[in-house]
């Protein structure tokens, strides 16, 4: 990996120096390169159970999975970056059993997809394709974690989809933060970073300072988020958490110790949290309705 990284640092101060747009270019298509990670032995029998089914969209089609009743309550699982469907199996087949209709699904780039890259804006429009493919007729419940909660608030905050829960397991907050970080990690020269934050900005059609997650809310139609965070997160720091739920109204913080940023996934305790909180919703839904007739 230090290799890696020595000739990437090499690369672009090099390129930078000669053809400073050209580098920004390369260097936002490494930004978008997703790993193919292998299925674990733990995250196999979630696809030899799960139904199929295709979402059209652009460049690639997206392949979806459900569990549970498709009678039930809608429940929309969105895995991180790196990551893939079977990675959020355990919470998945919980909801089943509880009688929801549990539908996840590839992030374009992700699992099974052949095309390699994604980014935010991709994402967002890829969240949006499966819920209007899913014609939801009431508000559905939303289980995200790590990349796929800022892409969810992201897609939420431009399709305007009516959301009873929201559930993120952490999240990225400021979007700057990230590429500054992927600034330090290759050593990009200040002035191709600038270059490459104007691609973003051209491609998201938003200006950087306005990507932040804490400040989405505001075009989010949600009833309720609850955010999951583990104190020592060592993937995305715990204060992203605090940020974001002190500035949405209806949300609530729950620190964890002990469950990190992955393992969390398949805590018991975390995968009994999420049931429970949905449940509740669920049932506050419920007695609404019942009001009204």
């Amino acid at each position: 990996m230090k290799v890696i990284l020595f000739f990437y640092r090499l690369y672009f101060n090099v390129l930078s120096l000669l053809a400073p747009k050209t580098a920004a270019k390369k260097a936002f298509e490494l930004f978008q390169g997703v790993r193919n990670k292998k299925i674990r032995s733990n995250e196999k029998p979630f696809f030899d159970v799960a139904d199929s089914f295709i979402t059209p969209f652009e460049g690639e089609d997206l392949i979806c999975y459900e569990l549970g009743n498709p009678s039930g309550k809608l429940v929309l699982l969105v895995h991180g970056w790196d990551s893939h469907p079977g990675a959020m199996s355990a919470i998945g087949f919980d909801l089943a059993k509880r009688g929801y209709y549990v539908v996840s699904f590839n992030l374009p780039g992700h699992g099974t997809q052949k095309r390699r890259r994604n980014n935010l804006l991709l994402s967002a429009m890829a969240i949006d394709a499966v819920i209007r493919r899913l014609r939801p007729s009431h508000p559905i419940s939303i289980v995200t974690h790590s990349f796929g909660s800022a892409a969810t608030s992201f897609s939420l905050s431009r399709s305007g989809i009516p959301v009873d829960q929201l559930i993120f397991l952490t999240s990225p907050n400021r979007l700057e933060k990230v590429f500054r970080d992927y600034q330090k990690l290759i050593a990009l020269p200040e002035k191709t970073f600038k270059l490459l934050i104007r691609r973003a900005e051209n491609l998201l059609k938003r200006k950087m300072n306005e990507m932040n997650v804490q400040r989405m809310w505001e075009d989010v139609n949600y009833r309720h988020l609850t955010m999951i965070h583990d104190k020592d997160d060592r993937i995305i720091p715990f204060e992203n958490a605090q940020y974001i739920t002190s500035h949405w109204p209806n949300s609530e913080l729950i620190a964890l110790e002990g469950t990190g940023h992955y393992k969390m996934l398949w805590d018991e305790k975390v995968i009994a949290l999420i049931g429970d909180h949905l449940d509740k919703t669920y049932a506050r839904v419920q007695e609404n309705q019942a009001e009204l007739v």
